[in-house]
């Protein structure tokens, strides 16, 4: 999930007018869907950011609770350092760099891809921060 955000992060930022005019024009719902997202870029982007936030935090808790799970003996500096290394790198390559590589290769087709998953995440956020007049459009 944090690839898929960080990847559409890339993607809807970097389209062109001419990529959001080709998308203006496609029938597909979820090219209607990104375009109406990038209408209001800045709740785009701190949905995008909030989400991508909290999975990753999720991510490293979890991963701390299977390590001392795993490897019962394993406390302090110890599990600290694996935990911070293993997972900074997994995160920072899996999550972050490898997706936006792609994505920005790829934008258009990944902007559409997760305009339905991103949709999503902005109306539940959105209903949690209370910006209901933002939703009636999304």
């Amino acid at each position: 999930m944090s690839a898929v955000i960080a990847g559409a992060e890339t993607a809807y930022f970097s389209l062109t007018t001419k990529d959001i005019n080709f998308l203006k024009g496609k029938e597909k719902g979820s090219a209607r869907q990104a375009v109406m997202m990038l209408e209001q870029p800045k709740l785009l982007l701190a949905t995008m950011l909030v989400a991508n936030n909290f999975i990753n935090i999720s991510i490293v808790i979890s991963t701390n609770y299977l390590v001392t799970l795993v490897i019962p003996g394993m406390h302090g500096y110890v599990a600290f350092i694996v935990n911070v290394i293993c997972v900074t790198f997994i995160l920072v390559l899996f999550g972050e760099v490898l997706p936006k590589v792609y994505a920005t290769q790829n934008n258009l087709r990944l902007a559409v891809l997760t305009a339905p998953f991103i949709r999503v995440l902005l109306k539940f956020l959105c209903l949690r921060a209370g910006y209901w007049l933002v939703l009636h459009d999304l």
